[in-house]
């Protein structure tokens, strides 16, 4: 499948790198397509504005020049209006970019695009809200709250956030599995096949990749293309164990042992709770509630990736 020739390119301003000067305009002179349009929209409103009528004003594509969250925002657009999609990482993990192999420069993400290719990837839903990558409740999205709080803030903890990066996930991490009294929950997973599983557990990982945060790899089986989600429960029941296993998941050392964890995988999986979670995604919270319905779309995005990706993708659905 042929590149686009006519992207809409939209820089997210509120991503880590969002502001930094000179950041559209490297972008678009390493993608060299002249059809390219570029723009910096003001408000969320503006941006959804854009990316929803990208076909009607004649793009062929879409890139987002953000993090996860602002690629996120990007996937509906595309479904809805059949178009591909693609980021410039701006962000604090970019955990897609990094998946799929793309460059952190702007000038060499433009590049590496102009000579990609566009492929078929799976998209996760949960309650009808689409995500890509990952997330994750109980730890896992208090993690991503605070972390999205702390990067908001105009005072010396907002800095230094902002400055410290994808560290800052685990630092946050440290900080609410030592503090938080009630960070575990009794989890019910229906896995959609008569089959049902209950644990008691401080995090839960939903994923299509194999990484959240940048350095957790949670999910190390996870892939976007071939048609499953991949679920993960820490099952340690001490705050000292849920430590070493973050350590355990996050730490590069190939010899690391796993820790003690409820997996399962699917095309379809219920999960519920006696009292009222949040499901973070991509960055995003996109869904609360005490019972989640998760779901894979096979092949429906179609993802425009950097020359050189190692992803495999797929050829589109039938029909």
């Amino acid at each position: 499948m042929t590149v686009p020739i006519r992207p809409l390119v939209l820089v997210n301003p509120a991503a880590r790198r969002g502001a930094r000067r000179g950041l559209l305009e490297d972008f678009l002179e390493g993608l060299a397509l002249p059809g390219a349009v570029g723009a910096v929209p003001r408000s969320r409103e503006e941006s959804d504005a854009l990316l929803r009528s990208a076909a009607a004003r004649g793009h062929d594509g879409i890139v987002v020049v953000s993090g996860d969250g602002g690629l996120n925002a990007a996937i509906g657009p595309a479904l809805e209006q059949d178009l591909p999609v693609a980021v410039c990482p701006a962000g604090t993990a970019n955990d897609w970019a990094r998946h799929i192999g793309m460059p952190g420069h702007p000038w060499k993400s433009g590049e590496a695009l102009r000579v990609g290719r566009v492929a078929q990837v799976d998209v996760l839903a949960v309650e009808g809200r689409p995500f890509l990558t990952g997330g994750g409740v109980g730890a896992v999205a208090a993690v991503a709250e605070s972390v999205n709080k702390a990067k908001g803030r105009t005072d010396w903890l907002g800095t230094a956030t902002r400055a410290v990066g994808a560290m800052a996930y685990l630092l946050h991490a440290v900080g609410i599995v030592a503090g938080d009294p009630d960070a575990w929950q009794d989890w019910t997973l229906d896995h959609g096949n008569g089959r049902i599983a209950q644990f008691r557990s401080s995090a839960v990982f939903i994923h299509n990749v194999p990484t959240i945060g940048r350095f957790v790899r949670a999910v190390p089986e996870a892939r976007p293309d071939d048609g499953e989600m991949r679920l993960m429960a820490l099952l340690s029941r001490t705050r000292a164990g849920i430590l070493r296993d973050v350590a355990r998941i996050s730490l590069p050392v190939a010899a690391r042992p796993f820790p003690e964890a409820h997996h399962a995988s699917g095309t379809a999986l219920s999960l519920a709770a006696s009292r009222p979670f949040v499901f973070h995604g991509d960055g995003e919270a996109l869904a609360s509630g005490t019972r989640m319905v998760f779901v894979v779309r096979p092949r429906a995005l179609k993802a425009w990736l950097p020359g050189g990706s190692g992803l495999r993708g797929g050829a589109a659905p039938p029909g």
